[in-house]
C-alpha cells in the first residue's frame, strides 16, 4: 500500500490498520502540545502525537500510552535520533503522570479501574529499506541518560516489530472473513505471580508486552458458535527442540486438552525453509516422550501449521526528520 500522508494521518492509519485489530482504543486528540508541570524539565510544553489505551488483563487497570509516532526514511533512524526521541518522551511521560491537563484530555472517567500512564515510542520506516538491527541501537543507549522517572515505563517499537504487528493484523483480518469470526480475544494464562484479573477471553486486548513476545494466542468463535485458536509464532522455526517446547507449553496451558482446532501460523520474516518439517519432527518427538499416547496424538492432530504470506505497509510521507525537542 502506498499513500501520501502527513504524520497525523499516519497515526490514524496505524491505529486503524494495526492497533484496532489488537483491541486498543485511541483518543481523538492528535499532535497536541501540553504545558510542562515540572520546572526541572526546562520546557514550556511537551508534545503528544496521540494516546492509545486498553485495560490490562493482569493489572486490572487502564494502560495509557503517551505516544510519539516517528515515520522516517531508513537513513534517518540512528542511535542519536532514537536517544533524542527517548529523552523527550521520558520527560513528556513524567509530566503526563502529574498533569491535570493531560488527564483531562486523555483519561477515561472510571469508578472501577485505576490507570497507569506510560511512554510509547513508535519508530516506523516508511521507505521499507531499514536493514540495521534496531535493538542493537537501543542497547547502545545508556538508560541512565534518559532520566526516566521512578516507576515509569517507556516502551519502544522499532521498524521490524512494527512490520510484524502489521503482518499479523492484516493476516488476522483475512482469517476473520474466511472463518466467519464473530468474536475474538487475546488469550492469557494465569501465572504464578500474575493472574488474569479483568474480563473474559472475548474482551481481552493484546497488551504491549504480548505484542513484544514471540507467541500471540487468539481464541475466537465463528457464526456457528464454534471455538478455535489462532497462534502467531514469531520465531524462525530453525530447530526441532523449539517446537517440542512450544507443544509442551500449550499442553501446560491446557490449550491442547480443550480439543479445539489450533491454527499455528508462522509469521517471521526470516522463516526457516524447514519450519514445517521441524514442526512435524517436534510433534513426533513429543509423542515419543509420551509413549505414543493416543489421546495426545488426537490433540496434536488438531494443530494445523501454516506459513503466513506477509503483507507490508508503505507510507510515503516524505523526509519529515526527527523533531529536535531538547
Amino acid at each position: 500500500m502506498a499513500e501520501t500522508i502527513n504524520i497525523a494521518e499516519a497515526a490514524a492509519q496505524i491505529s486503524e490498520e494495526i492497533f484496532s485489530v489488537f483491541k486498543w482504543e485511541r483518543q481523538e486528540f492528535f499532535d497536541q502540545n501540553l504545558g510542562c508541570q515540572i520546572q526541572e524539565h526546562d520546557k514550556r510544553t511537551h508534545p503528544c502525537d496521540c494516546v492509545f489505551y486498553y485495560i490490562d488483563p493482569y493489572l486490572g487497570k487502564y494502560v495509557y500510552l503517551n505516544t510519539d509516532l516517528k515515520s522516517y526514511a531508513a537513513g534517518t533512524i540512528n542511535k542519536n535520533s532514537v536517544l533524542i526521541a527517548l529523552k523527550s518522551l521520558a520527560l513528556a511521560t513524567h509530566c503526563a503522570n502529574i498533569s491535570d491537563e493531560w488527564k483531562a484530555k486523555y483519561v477515561e472517567p472510571s469508578d472501577h479501574f485505576d490507570h497507569v500512564i506510560r511512554g510509547f515510542l513508535f519508530v516506523y520506516n516508511h521507505d521499507n529499506s531499514y536493514t540495521n538491527d534496531f535493538h542493537e541501537q537501543l542497547d547502545g543507549i545508556n538508560s541512565a541518560s534518559l532520566k526516566i522517572a521512578k516507576d515509569q515505563q517507556v516502551h519502544v517499537f522499532g521498524p521490524e516489530q512494527i512490520k510484524d504487528c502489521y503482518a499479523i493484523a492484516c493476516d488476522f483480518q483475512i482469517l476473520k472473513g474466511k472463518n466467519q469470526i464473530i468474536d475474538y480475544g487475546f488469550w492469557y494464562p494465569d501465572m504464578i505471580q500474575h493472574k488474569v484479573k479483568h474480563g473474559d477471553t472475548w474482551e481481552q486486548p493484546a497488551t504491549i508486552e504480548l505484542l513484544s513476545s514471540p507467541l500471540i494466542i487468539i481464541k475466537y468463535k465463528n457464526l456457528k458458535d464454534e471455538e478455535s485458536y489462532v497462534i502467531y509464532y514469531k520465531r524462525n522455526g530453525d530447530t526441532i527442540d523449539e517446537f517440542v517446547y512450544l507443544i509442551d507449553l500449550l499442553s501446560h496451558y491446557q490449550i491442547l486438552s480443550e480439543a479445539l482446532p489450533v491454527n499455528l501460523r508462522f509469521i517471521s520474516s526470516n522463516i526457516s525453509k524447514n519450519v514445517k518439517t521441524n514442526f512435524k519432527h517436534g510433534v513426533n518427538r513429543y509423542m515419543q516422550d509420551w509413549s505414543l499416547d493416543e489421546a495426545r496424538e488426537k490433540q496434536l492432530n488438531l494443530i494445523k501449521a501454516e506459513i503466513v504470506t506477509r503483507q507490508s505497509a508503505h507510507y510515503n510521507i516524505g523526509d519529515l526528520g526527527w523533531r529536535d525537542k531538547l
